[in-house]
């Protein structure tokens, strides 16, 4: 399944039901360019586990940087999402 960012997250590291609680969104710079550079962060406990995914964007126009995503992982495992990216 390809990833689709939106405000909630990524689409491929939740399960459709997940998926179809949230309501996608479109990222954009306020430059109005709509084409970005990702990186995504993982902050991890101390059992090595993932705790909180963040995704930024950086527009390819002007450098605008921002969060589009950030939220904690309150289930277990979630080893599955560093293979993901």
């Amino acid at each position: 399944m390809p990833w689709s960012i939106w405000s909630g997250g990524l689409r491929g590291a939740w399960n459709e039901e997940s998926w179809e609680d949230d309501e996608p969104g479109a990222a954009g710079c306020p430059c109005g360019n709509e084409e970005f550079e990702a990186a995504v962060a993982f902050s991890l406990g101390d059992d090595a586990s993932v705790r909180w995914v963040t995704v930024g964007l950086r527009c390819a126009k002007d450098g605008f940087c921002g969060v589009y995503a950030d939220w904690k992982i309150d289930y277990g495992p979630a080893d599955h999402l560093l293979t993901m990216v």
